[in-house]
């Protein structure tokens, strides 16, 4: 059996003052060229979150429309203490329940679809990447303890045993889903399509932060319409199509432009 690389150590040292202070900030952590350029390095891709597809209703007044609204025959009377107003309408939330309940149908394929561009995109950079199945939910391990700045706010080590990992690749989804422009409650405008993918990377034998990325957001105007069942297909295409934007975005970030 061959001895594990050595990269991850060496690079630890090497560049030990690049990650000053980057926990507390949660700012941006570059990944160190001599790990970039490593070859052989054993490397788990992994989701924390993924996101559900959501309809965010954007346009409307937030004080209500009806009688006193521009268009009283179109908007609908509204009651006294307003709760119909805006986004809380019932029309927009119809739309939203039934726009949301398609979306979701298959909704992680994409994920698993993003998972694996990136174990292949790695390995073809000279890693061997591997693609684990289910989640690393952060939230759910413990708090690291000691050693001060540069380092993963949860302990990652031993979090996936019997690998044989160097580190792991942990990609975070922050939002997912269509922003909905209405006119008014029958009309809709624009329609754009959004994805906010954030990732960082952890050496599994020391818990130190060698990467994270800036949360990156793709937000696409598209040509459909949120509130038209006939147009949900070209919604899901679209949707689909953001989130692997995001994902080109983070291999960037990542390989440091060398896609």
């Amino acid at each position: 059996m061959k001895p594990k690389p050595r990269f991850l150590l060496l690079a630890a040292v090497l560049i030990a003052g690049a990650f000053l202070c980057s926990c507390a900030s949660r700012r941006p952590v570059p990944l160190p060229e001599q790990i970039r350029d490593a070859r052989g390095l054993t490397v788990g891709v992994a989701f924390d979150r993924i996101c559900p597809p959501e309809m965010r209703i954007e346009g409307l007044p937030t004080g209500g429309a009806g009688p006193y609204g521009t268009v009283p025959g179109i908007l609908g009377r509204r009651d006294r203490d307003r709760r119909y107003g805006g986004a809380g309408h019932p029309i927009p939330l119809s739309d939203k329940r039934k726009l949301e309940w398609y979306l979701r149908e298959g909704d992680a394929d994409v994920f698993w679809e993003i998972q694996d561009r990136l174990v292949k995109e790695l390995s073809a950079g000279g890693w061997n990447a591997v693609a684990l199945k289910g989640w690393v939910k952060k939230d759910g391990l413990p708090r690291f303890e000691g050693h001060g700045s540069g380092y993963a706010e949860r302990d990652y080590r031993g979090v996936v045993p019997g690998e044989g990992l160097d580190a792991l690749i942990v990609i975070d989804c922050r939002w997912y889903g269509m922003h909905c422009h209405y006119i008014d409650y029958y009309h809709q405008g624009f329609t754009d399509a959004a994805a906010r993918l954030q990732g960082q990377m952890i050496d599994l034998r020391t818990n130190r932060l060698l990467w994270r990325s800036p949360e990156v957001g793709v937000r696409n105007s598209v040509p459909c319409k949120c509130n038209e069942p006939g147009d949900y297909p070209c919604i899901k295409a679209s949707l689909h199509q953001a989130a692997l934007e995001a994902s080109s975005g983070l291999l960037e970030d990542l390989l440091g432009g060398r896609l």
